[in-house]
């Protein structure tokens, strides 16, 4: 297999012309009302492989079953149904709205589908017309009956064939028999054991003559007979690091009279079925074998796959996925809680679900890097006090220093990839609003002083309001803001980070209005921001080295170009980054206590470990 950074940049240069190779693709979903999931969600799909990660409870399985209920024929009240004990409830109907390119109109189009509740049917999802209230473009149907469009009041649904794999879709028979049924003892057989040993010889029968029909007490017991490709014996070897010669799946009721699976596997000189093979193992057969024979294009969706699998073959059964999405152009579909699954895949494949703790309402973050999504979800961090930086140059002057100046003190010191504006979109606006004992220390070309424009805003507005007076350390002073100047909090935090959109949640709860709500949230974030977020003392780490090593040279692009040319030549050669990096940490050691850059690093710490 093919590391996944070469099978990332393959499947990208796939993505040319506006997903032409995997149309039918689904663009995004969006959810009016659904479920838990925050009304108005929408998710764009920018990377044919999509994983949505997030703790317990955050309606990762119903979002995948949403998109299962997205082509024309599934329903997705085939799983999710009301019953007397667990009621679908809700004044407004639930729904889902999907995007998709219709080919003969040669744009993107929306569908809605929602749950109708027919009297023999109350949990039936049928599409509907365009609604304006959900922000749906009116159907013309001159114009689509003009580009092929069969219906007459709404586009057509995407044609795309399903494969959906739950992470409760397979019960072996032997389990079944011997875990779920009720065993009832006879003359004969006086155990569970006794009665798997007597029907497995009737099985071996048909195991070994490959009999794809036998009548057992005038019921046919088998539907299924097949032996699994050499291709995929192949690659389930490399998988799961084991070298299997023959694997073959029966569907059979000999054990019980619900038809179950039995998997026989040949491994080197052993043989055995499921009932000796890990659960792991039995589903990655499973899943594989349902994967390899998916028509191209499909629409796959395989929830939480790493369960019972050992990192090691999580890892390869990802890059598989993103293998046959490059073979057969599938558009894919995975929840996890797995850091190995989704290492290094790119931003846009990553969605983060989050409980929102306002209204215990589902968000969605998108594009989210990997290492970010697992220290949201608790991953990396713990209770004590954490430090996050940009970058691991960065990381490692600061843990330097840490040393230097603490000994033997315990301060995890991590960099988040992705870039200053998104580490505060995604993580600072996150730890102010859950209040955590959590510091970040951002490279000097973030830390803004906008006292001129904010001061000509307020001007404007006719104000005698001194920005001046409110700042210390060029820090906005959250407690020293006037009530009155509520409604330019908003505006006051774009200006001091110099970040536009941040997201921010607020909902009306415990008695208070949304307004209220809103003002306590954006307070907090300007009170974190000046207690919890700090900046090295030069727009770049490289920059702040130097200065700090008594050397005086241009603009930011000769910092790093310096690096690369001194450690490129102590090595006699062109260096690659791993050797500048290694040549960057030899400088950092060393650096002398008193230097310019420990110095900052002296006040930063004295106001994080106040």
């Amino acid at each position: 297999m093919s590391n996944v950074a070469e099978l990332i940049e393959k499947i990208k240069g796939t993505l040319c012309d506006d997903f032409r190779l995997y149309e039918p693709y689904i663009r995004h979903i969006r959810f009016p009302h659904y479920k838990s999931v925050v009304d108005g969600t929408k998710i764009d799909f920018d990377f044919p492989l999509t994983v949505f990660v997030g703790e317990n409870g955050t309606n990762k399985t119903s979002i995948l079953l949403a998109l299962y209920g997205c082509p024309d024929g599934c329903n997705i009240g085939n799983y999710w149904f009301s019953t007397v004990i667990d009621k679908v409830t809700g004044s407004e109907r639930h729904c889902i709205i999907y995007g998709y390119k219709h080919l003969g109109a040669n744009k993107k189009v929306e569908v809605l589908k929602s749950r109708i509740g027919f009297k023999k049917n109350p949990d039936y999802w049928e599409p509907s017309r365009s609604l304006k209230k959900y922000d749906m473009e009116p159907y013309d149907p001159s114009f689509g009956k003009s580009v092929g469009n069969k219906n007459n009041t709404r586009w057509d649904g995407i044609v795309k064939n399903d494969v959906y794999m739950h992470c409760k879709d397979f019960l072996p028979a032997f389990d079944l028999m011997f875990y779920h049924s009720h065993f009832n003892t006879t003359a004969r057989i006086k155990s569970r054991q006794e009665f798997i040993r007597s029907r497995s010889k009737i099985l071996n029968r048909v195991i070994k003559g490959k009999l794809s029909v036998y009548e057992f007490y005038g019921k046919q017991r088998i539907r299924i007979n097949i032996q699994l490709s050499n291709e995929s014996c192949k690659i389930l070897s490399e998988i799961m690091g084991k070298n299997y010669r023959e694997i073959r799946i029966v569907e059979h009721s000999l054990y019980t009279n619900k038809h179950a699976k039995t998997i026989l596997i040949k491994e080197g000189d052993l043989e055995y079925t499921e009932a000796f093979a890990g659960s792991g193992e039995s589903r990655i057969i499973m899943l594989i074998n349902s994967i390899l024979n998916a028509p191209a294009k499909s629409l796959i969706l395989i929830d939480e796959p790493e369960i019972s699998l050992h990192p090691a073959a999580q890892k390869r059964f990802r890059d598989f996925v993103l293998e046959q999405i490059i073979k057969k152009k599938h558009q894919v579909f995975v929840t996890t809680h797995s850091p190995t699954m989704i290492a290094d895949l790119p931003e846009e494949a990553i969605k983060l679900l989050r409980i929102r703790k306002t209204d215990k309402k589902i968000e969605v973050l998108p594009d989210v890097h990997w290492k970010s999504a697992f220290i949201e979800l608790g991953h990396e961090e713990s209770e004590s006090t954490v430090i996050y930086v940009e970058d691991k140059l960065s990381q490692k002057i600061i843990e330097k220093y840490i040393l230097r100046k603490y000994n033997n003190m315990i301060l995890p010191v991590s960099y988040l990839p992705g870039g200053a504006e998104s580490i505060i979109k995604q993580h600072v606006s996150i730890a102010a609003a859950e209040k955590r004992n959590t510091f970040f220390i951002l490279d000097g070309d973030k830390n803004y002083y906008p006292y001129e424009d904010l001061q000509s805003y307020f001007d404007d507005l006719k104000t005698n309001f001194n920005i001046e007076a409110i700042t210390n350390l060029r820090k906005i002073q959250e407690n020293q803001i006037p009530t009155c100047y509520n409604n330019q909090l908003q505006y006051i935090i774009e200006k001091m980070t110099n970040v536009s959109k941040i997201q921010f949640s607020y909902d009306g709860y415990q008695g208070k209005s949304d307004q209220e709500q809103k003002v306590e949230v954006l307070r907090n974030f300007i009170k974190f921001w000046e207690n919890n977020v700090w900046f090295l003392p030069c727009k770049t780490p490289e920059e702040a080295l130097l200065r700090s090593m008594n050397i005086e040279i241009g603009n930011e692009a000769d910092f790093k170009k310096y690096f690369q040319e001194k450690a490129s030549e102590e090595l006699g050669e062109e260096a690659d980054s791993e050797y500048i990096f290694n040549f960057q940490r030899r400088c950092i050691n060393k650096l002398e206590d008193d230097c310019e850059l420990f110095k900052h690093l002296n006040a930063v710490f004295a106001n994080i470990l106040d």
